[in-house]
């Protein structure tokens, strides 16, 4: 089964990974994925696999402070916190 490889940013203090952009596509070379170059062109099985598997995610940065929607979720809590006092 062929694979995309994404990259993006890896946030080490939440552990949330984002995905920015997918760079590649992994080739399986397997005549039964549709998505491989080894699979025939007139192939009309309904066996053979149509979608990409897993994601192959590729680190492209790594950032020491949260992914932005940890911090908006912060700064939400804070608010409500807030406006209740």
């Amino acid at each position: 089964m062929c694979h995309e490889v994404i990259e993006g940013v890896f946030y080490r203090p939440c552990g949330h990974y984002v995905r920015l952009w997918m760079s590649d596509i992994r080739d399986c070379k397997s005549p039964t994925c549709q998505k491989s170059s080894a699979h025939a062109s007139d192939c009309n099985k309904k066996t053979c696999m149509q979608d990409f598997g897993p994601d192959h995610e590729k680190v492209s940065r790594l950032s020491y402070e949260e992914c932005p929607a940890c911090v908006e979720k912060y700064v939400l809590r804070r608010k409500v916190k807030t406006s209740h006092q």
